[in-house]
């Protein structure tokens, strides 16, 4: 892994690692180094650092480009150790408070680009979700910060509007993403002894997969919340008397899990005013999330490099060929973490079911439902 300080590269860390998370705004590295004898430390908290793994074709690979934020030296009387730590350019968005900033626009694009441009970090917005396509109806949703919100808290509570993730890519650009998944060529192989043809395609170290349904529900409940002024003023009422129907300010949306007992329900806080429709999406992405959070399995595997060359990443669909797991299919990766020691180059995998953080893949039930209103489904009640 090659590693750049203030643009000087370094070459005498014994071990580190950056990590990747789909469901994480930024990412983070950690590096470790073991000098002999007390000399000049030669890099110091707040400068720059690179971190780059090489593709197939000889080429660096940026994984991280952010700032050293922490620094531990410890020691003895002959060997002294640094540890450095810190996150990419997104970190200083997720710790920033957003002081003097009213309402900020009509996409969670445009937000985040207000957002950014507002603390002068200098880096782009990639929507790969495209949410520019689902706007926030003027007067339904208002987009501002709360008192005391910092930019992580507030475009992360933006981007679940739209039913999507802020993370990062390894130029420190904010990525909108619904994690779909990019299929790859990559292949996770864990073939049982015997089968010499798929043996020799192994390449799991180590692997861990489980499943847990206590944080699943059958019922997934959202209160659309409409503004009822604002709704109001939208169909022309005056301000001293909004003619708005019961049922709309107390309509709801609902969607059924399943596979999972009728007695469980739970009931989704929302961030601020939600049409139906969207209602509807937030409601069957949370179902989505608990299924992919309760779904475990990872993998550490040789080198930072798929089948392809490329390095392993998160947001991906690679193959998966797991006989001790029962895993047979594509699966989307949500965190990576590549690793650099004394051992040599291992990734680290994490993945969960493709589609998993996608409203639009779960093929089960929704409703959109008015109080006392037990028999409509899939449509909204007005």
């Amino acid at each position: 892994m090659k590693i750049l300080i203030a643009g000087k590269e370094f070459v005498n860390f014994t071990d580190g690692s950056v990590t990747s998370q789909l469901n994480a705004m930024s990412r983070s590295f950690t590096l470790s180094a073991i000098t002999r004898g007390i000399g000049d430390v030669p890099f110091r908290k707040g400068q720059r650092i690179e971190m780059f793994v090489e593709d197939g074709d000889g080429n660096d690979h940026r994984v991280l480009n952010g700032h050293i934020e922490a620094m531990q030296i410890s020691g003895s009387a002959g060997d002294v150790n640094y540890s450095l730590s810190g996150r990419d350019l997104i970190g200083d968005l997720i710790d920033s408070n957003l002081d003097g900033l009213s309402d900020l626009g009509s996409t969670v694009k445009y937000t985040c680009e207000s957002v950014l441009r507002f603390l002068k970090i200098k880096t782009n917005v990639i929507d790969l979700a495209g949410t520019s396509d689902r706007p926030f109806p003027s007067g339904l949703e208002i987009v501002a910060p709360d008192p005391g919100d910092t930019g992580g808290e507030f475009l992360a509570s933006v981007a679940l509007r739209r039913q999507s993730m802020l993370t990062s890519d390894g130029d420190g650009n904010l990525i909108i993403t619904e994690g779909i998944g990019n299929r790859t060529k990559g292949l996770i192989s864990n073939h049982a002894s015997g089968y010499e043809d798929h043996v020799s395609h192994n390449n799991i170290l180590r692997f861990d997969y489980s499943t847990d349904d206590s944080s699943r529900f059958h019922y997934y409940v959202t209160d659309c919340q409409l503004n009822v002024a604002a709704v109001g003023s939208i169909w022309g009422a005056e301000e001293t008397a909004c003619p708005v129907p019961t049922e709309i300010g107390s309509t709801m949306a609902f969607f059924k899990d399943p596979a999972i007992r009728v007695f469980r329900r739970r009931a989704v806080a929302m961030e601020s005013t939600y049409p139906p429709s969207e209602a509807i999406m937030r409601a069957k992405w949370e179902a989505n999330i608990s299924r992919a959070e309760g779904t475990t399995y990872s993998v550490t595997v040789p080198g930072h490099l798929d089948q392809e060359g490329n390095p392993w990443d998160a947001n991906t669909a690679p193959q998966v060929h797991d006989e001790f797991a029962g895993i047979e299919g594509r699966m989307l990766v949500n965190s990576v973490k590549w690793s650099f020691g004394r051992d040599g180059d291992t990734t680290d995998i994490g993945m969960t079911e493709v589609g998993a953080y996608q409203a639009r893949l779960l093929a089960t039930t929704s409703e959109v439902l008015s109080e006392g209103d037990s028999d409509a489904e899939g449509e909204i009640i007005e």
